[in-house]
């Protein structure tokens, strides 16, 4: 292996303190010397290898003024067939009956198989993950890195390598439902060891009616799951784009009306500062009495953002001019400002962190 440099950086609670920098010798090994070895100060080595960051894990100096840690790095490959994944769970979190809104957190343990690590292709695309069409902004948490993640025909895209070994990568999102029951299909992009529908016993008052049907699923049964119960149905060795239709039944009556307010099929994606530096391909157009779905493709960002802004400052006042004249009651009228309230907050954050967004 030619020489490669690495960087041992310095941490205090306030942040970064400062930064060494090495090379390896012919049998890859590194020394830093001189190293502050002071309380307080935690430090990790890194290398950038094939254009893929590496890192060791925290290393700290207690009772000695000398440490061996290694880093690993790997060769690359951009064949998705090496892609799997050891389990996938998407739970029902929440429901919210007042606005018909039911939270969903899709959580997938994907791996990559031998001693690579998987990047993007040529076209900047990793990984991907299938989302419901049905589904509402679509929030990456925090945990995973999804690099710049875009979203095209409900699938989220990440653009970040996978490292041997793996992670594991969750999205959450709303699907509106009415009546006391929703569906929603959704796809395995990669092959799947065990799929799980989960949810917590403690959701509702009468969790024991809420129901699960999906075909191949298997109930079985309460499952304790960190510090709570889950009523789970599995199925296992799913194959490549194996596609899902999950139906959940038996929830509490939703006060939604399908013309109060509709959520678009999912084009955008929110949360941990992932979208407020991706030109995205389209954003989710949140509008009241819409007939059917629709997308606003943009190339710019910021406009896309103002334009968004724009239509849920719109809709504030149409709803609040609704109101004011009777048209509509206070339950209703809370739970809809609620939900473009919530909406404008996330495009404000967008509009403030975004440098080249208009100001206006």
């Amino acid at each position: 292996m030619s020489e490669i440099e690495i960087t041992l950086t310095a941490f205090r609670t306030e942040g970064i303190v400062g930064e060494m920098t090495a090379t390896t010798g012919a049998d890859g090994a590194y020394t830093f010397s001189n190293v502050d070895t002071a309380d307080g100060i935690v430090y990790a080595a890194s290398v950038s290898y094939l254009n893929v960051l590496y890192s060791t894990g925290m290393i700290r100096f207690l009772e000695t003024t000398e440490q061996t840690s290694s880093i690993d790095v790997f060769e690359t490959t951009d064949d998705s067939s090496l892609l799997r994944v050891t389990s996938r769970g998407i739970v029902l979190s929440e429901i919210s009956p007042e606005s018909g809104e039911a939270i969903m957190l899709d959580i997938y343990s994907i791996d990559v198989e031998g001693d690579q690590t998987f990047v993007a292709g040529d076209n900047g695309r990793s990984m991907e993950f299938s989302v419901p069409r049905n589904a509402g902004l679509v929030t990456p948490m925090p945990g995973f890195d999804f690099g710049t993640p875009t979203i095209e025909n409900a699938i989220v895209f990440a653009t970040s390598p996978l490292r041997p070994g793996g992670g594991s990568a969750t999205l959450s999102y709303p699907i509106q439902y009415t009546g006391t029951a929703f569906s929603f299909d959704t796809r395995n992009a990669y092959p799947t060891e065990i799929m799980r529908i989960l949810i917590p016993t403690d959701l509702t008052q009468n969790v024991d009616s809420v129901g699960v049907s999906a075909a191949g699923f298997e109930d079985a049964g309460v499952a304790q799951i960190g510090e709570r119960q889950y009523h789970v149905w599995t199925a296992s060795s799913m194959e490549r784009n194996s596609n899902v239709r999950v139906t959940f039944n038996s929830l509490p009556q939703s006060a939604f009306e399908p013309n109060q307010l509709r959520v678009l099929e999912p084009a955008a994606l929110a949360g941990v500062a992932l979208v407020l530096a991706t030109a995205l391909t389209a954003l989710v157009i949140w509008r009241r009495d819409l007939t059917a779905p629709e997308l606003a493709h943009t190339g710019s960002m910021p406009q896309a953002i103002i334009e968004s802004r724009e239509e849920l400052v719109i809709q504030l006042q149409e709803l609040q001019d609704e109101h004011d004249n009777g048209q509509i009651d206070d339950e209703l009228y809370l739970s809809e400002r609620r939900t473009l309230l919530e909406r404008l907050r996330i495009v404000s954050r967008q509009l403030r962190d975004e440098p080249t967004a208009d100001p206006s």
